[in-house]
């Protein structure tokens, strides 16, 4: 699909969501985004939000939804975003995408250093966010920002880590035009996540050819517990979706079932079922050398 054709089609499904919803366009854009990613592990479960407002020293904190915290990696997100009219795709600059990314660190600030929760309405769903982040601080591992928008980035980067926040790695993901135009076309399937060791400072993995055929490799391949770790630590549960051990999250209507009936009606499940996080999780290769 063309760029003016895609750019014209979500044009459609906003004003179709806002009039529906009664949303203005950039708030209907943000929960049509996120409800094509919420079964992703890089986002989760979306609550939308609009809140802006003013922290120390006149700092301007703006968002337009949270995902809660994740089960299995303990990352949790902050989104904003950017909506625009342009006749023909148009360009995201870096100034833009930075004082944007600003709005949301300044929020998580606020909230985590100056209790933010206690100036904002207990009905604004902004104060569960900043009451989290406030509480919570210690048991999450990872705060991604999201920027939603449907202009095309000027810049190569999508996704990138930032300065930490109180000692919690940040990472920001852009979802550009182009972005969300391959999402949409590859009918909801997840991005792959490909890593490069080398990028990230660490040793190569080595492998063994174990089998061969005219469409499929398979290789043996033997990795070091904190490397594991360490990408754990930078890919969260994308890492571990392929593995039948590794546990989906709350994020689908079938596990919050399961969660409910476990906690509230014990004695209506056939079995019990635990969800563990895997210590040696299993990794699928791609063709692509030095990626996984």
């Amino acid at each position: 699909m063309q760029p003016d054709d895609f750019l014209n089609e979500l044009h459609q499904l906003v004003v179709r969501r806002g009039q529906a919803d009664h949303l203005v366009d950039t708030l209907a854009f943000v929960r049509e985004v996120a409800e094509l990613l919420e079964e992703d592990p890089v986002f989760g479960e979306f609550e939308p939000v609009e809140y802006q407002g003013l922290g120390y020293r006149g700092r301007t904190l703006k968002l337009h939804g949270f995902t809660r915290p994740d089960d299995a990696d303990g990352s949790i997100g902050i989104v904003i975003g950017r909506w625009d009219e342009p006749d023909a795709p148009a360009t995201l600059n870096t100034a833009t995408v930075d004082q944007m990314t600003g709005w949301m660190e300044n929020f998580v600030r606020e909230a985590m250093e100056n209790s933010l929760h206690e100036r904002v309405a207990e009905a604004n769903p902004a104060y569960e966010l900043a009451l989290q982040l406030y509480n919570d601080s210690a048991k999450i591992s990872r705060i991604r920002l999201h920027i939603f928008t449907n202009l095309t980035l000027s810049s190569r980067f999508r996704e990138e880590l930032l300065d930490d926040i109180a000692g919690i790695p940040v990472e920001r993901h852009i979802w550009d035009l182009q972005r969300l135009a391959a999402l949409y076309e590859s009918s909801r399937e997840r991005e792959a996540v490909h890593i490069d060791l080398g990028e990230l400072g660490g040793m190569a993995i080595p492998c063994l050819e174990a089998a061969r055929s005219d469409e499929l490799r398979s290789y043996l391949c033997v990795a070091q517990g904190d490397q594991l770790a360490d990408l754990f630590d930078r890919y969260g549960s994308r890492l571990l979706e392929g593995n039948v051990r590794s546990f989906l999250g709350m994020k689908g209507g079938v596990n919050k079932g399961i969660r409910g009936t476990i906690q509230d009606a014990p004695g209506c499940s056939s079995h019990t079922t635990t969800a563990l996080r895997p210590r040696r999780p299993m990794l699928r290769s791609s063709r692509a050398a030095g990626s996984w």
